[in-house]
C-alpha cells in the first residue's frame, strides 16, 4: 500500500504570491519561498510518491467550449504578473530536475484534470492521496475504500487558514485501521500519526 502527495503547482504559486504581496516582497522572495514550501510539504510525511501538476501555459480545453470560463475573475493589477510567471517557470524547471517527483503539464489541461485522473487511477492500485489544492471541485475525490486500503484527503495549506478535508464517514476507515494494525495502509507503525496530520 502506498501513500502519495499530489501538489497543484498553480495553487502553490498563487498562495505564495498573495502572502508576499501583503508584505511587498514578491520580487525578493518568491522563488525561495516556493521551493522551501515544496520541500517542507514533501518532507512532512514519508510519501512513497510525489506528484507535481501544473496548468498549461497555452490555456485550457474548457475555454474552447465555453468562452466565459473563469471570465469573471479579476486580475490584481498591482502585481507584476510577467515576473510571477517567469519565476514560476524557473521554479518548475527546478522541480522537473528532481528525480523523486513525477511532473505533469500538457497543452490545454489544468491541474485538476491531472489530479482527478492520477488519483482515480492510483486508487485502483491502493494508493492513498494527500491532495494539496484549494479547488473545491476536487472534494469529489475525497473517499476511501477499506478493501483496496486507500483514503484520500485534501489539504488546503494556507498561511493562516489551514484546512484538511476528509471523506464522509472517514471514521470507518480509521476504526478499521485501529482494529487491523497488520493491515496498516500507511506501512508505518504510527498510522495514527498520519491521520492526525
Amino acid at each position: 500500500m502506498r501513500t502519495a502527495i499530489i501538489i497543484d503547482g498553480n495553487y502553490l504559486l498563487y498562495k505564495n504570491v498573495f502572502i508576499l504581496k501583503n508584505i511587498k516582497r514578491i520580487k525578493q522572495d518568491l522563488d525561495e519561498l516556493m521551493f522551501n514550501d515544496f520541500k517542507k510539504l514533501t518532507k512532512r510525511f514519508h510519501f512513497d510518491d510525489i506528484y507535481f501538476v501544473s496548468d498549461s501555459k497555452e490555456g485550457n480545453w474548457r475555454k474552447m467550449f465555453y468562452k466565459e470560463y473563469k471570465g469573471k475573475r479579476v486580475k490584481d493589477e498591482t502585481i507584476d504578473w510577467n515576473f510571477v510567471f517567469e519565476s514560476y517557470e524557473k521554479f518548475k524547471q527546478k522541480i522537473y530536475k528532481l528525480r523523486n517527483v513525477k511532473t505533469f503539464e500538457l497543452p490545454g489541461l489544468e491541474s485538476d484534470d491531472f489530479i482527478s485522473y492520477i488519483v482515480k487511477k492510483q486508487n485502483e492500485n491502493g494508493t492513498s492521496f494527500v491532495i494539496l489544492s484549494s479547488d473545491g471541485d476536487l472534494h469529489q475525490l475525497l473517499n476511501y475504500d477499506i478493501n483496496k486500503k486507500y483514503i484520500n484527503i485534501q489539504w488546503n495549506y494556507k498561511f493562516n487558514d489551514e484546512r484538511i478535508y476528509l471523506p464522509s464517514n472517514y471514521q470507518l476507515m480509521v476504526d478499521h485501521l485501529s482494529k487491523n494494525m497488520n493491515e496498516n495502509i500507511f506501512e508505518l507503525d504510527n498510522s495514527a500519526e498520519f491521520i492526525k496530520f
